[in-house]
């Protein structure tokens, strides 16, 4: 706990994302509509309301990289991350690290959500 996960597009194979600030937000209220989003500096903050928890996860625009803190449990997240990729940019290469280790991982979102949530991290 503690720690910070970054997800972006697989960028070492050239990958790149190509929906906008909007269309992310949209996403966001569409499957979530009781999330919370605000922008400030670059930073698009998402509150995001899955079942009875918030989970929290900026987007950083310039970079587009999205991050979230560490929580326990994590599957909440990770699940939310499938789900935000899968509609957005299905068909791109992602990866996701940790800030204490920053070796990519490859996002598969040929699995399924829950799955991938179970195996996210470990």
């Amino acid at each position: 706990m503690g720690s910070t996960f970054f997800v972006s597009a697989d960028r070492e194979t050239g990958a790149a994302w190509t929906f906008t600030d909007d269309e992310l937000s949209a996403c966001v209220s569409r499957l979530w509509p009781d999330s919370r989003m605000s922008s400030s500096g670059g930073i698009l903050e998402l509150d995001i309301q899955e079942f009875d928890r918030v989970h929290p996860f900026a987007w950083q625009t310039e970079h587009r990289v999205l991050t979230f803190p560490d929580q326990d449990p994590l599957e909440g997240a990770a699940r939310i991350v499938h789900q935000l990729l899968h509609e957005l940019a299905g068909d791109v290469p992602a990866v996701w690290w940790a800030d204490y280790d920053a070796t990519p991982e490859p996002v598969d979102l040929t699995m399924d959500p829950d799955d991938f949530a179970r195996e996210f991290g470990s």
